[in-house]
């Protein structure tokens, strides 16, 4: 049973992929005509991006890089709370 946990983190990550496509999709104003076509492109001719691999969600999304999506910056920093916000927070 070992392996269920990898299946799940698989499935997890290709629903992440899934989703990033999806948005970059949306970002770059695609068609669903222009969409597909790059699927089919770099997904050894799928038309779906719930049928492609995660290898080929990966080169899709790094295709989208190429075309003008941008990359993730690493997200948002916290900034550190200041002293009065540190004393609510201990207080509350």
């Amino acid at each position: 049973m070992a392996s269920a946990p990898f299946a799940a983190a698989r499935a997890g990550q290709h629903a992440a992929l899934v989703r990033q496509v999806h948005v970059a999709k949306t970002w770059l104003k695609l068609d669903d005509d222009t969409y597909r076509a790059a699927l089919a492109a770099r997904a050894s001719g799928k038309t779906s991006s719930k049928a492609c691999s995660i290898a080929e969600l990966l080169a899709i999304i790094e295709h989208f890089h190429v075309a003008g999506f941008p990359r993730p910056d690493g997200g948002s920093k916290r900034r550190p709370l200041t002293a009065p916000q540190r004393k609510m927070w201990s207080l509350w």
